[in-house]
């Protein structure tokens, strides 16, 4: 049997065609996430993962306090729940 490169090569290059054009990206915006969530304060309008609209009003350890309407209802989420930051 004759031993070629190409054998190599080419599940190398796939990977690396994967690497950079899928799990890179996807990484990067995994930090971005964890970034906007790390860096929320009282005040901020947020949306969560379930489409709850609301604005920050306090913290408690891993735990975001937002108030929903102007009724004052206050629910508590995992800053793991927090998927944008509106800005108006």
């Amino acid at each position: 049997m004759e031993f070629s490169y190409m054998n190599i090569l080419v599940p190398i290059i796939l990977f690396a065609i994967i690497y950079f054009f899928m799990i890179r990206p996807m990484n990067k915006q995994a930090k971005e996430m964890r970034e906007l969530q790390k860096n929320i304060q009282k005040g901020d309008v947020i949306m969560t993962n379930s489409g709850l609209k609301g604005t920050v009003v306090g913290f408690d350890n891993d735990f975001v306090e937002l108030s929903v309407n102007q009724e004052d209802t206050r629910l508590m989420f995992n800053r793991g729940a927090i998927r944008e930051k509106i800005t108006n």
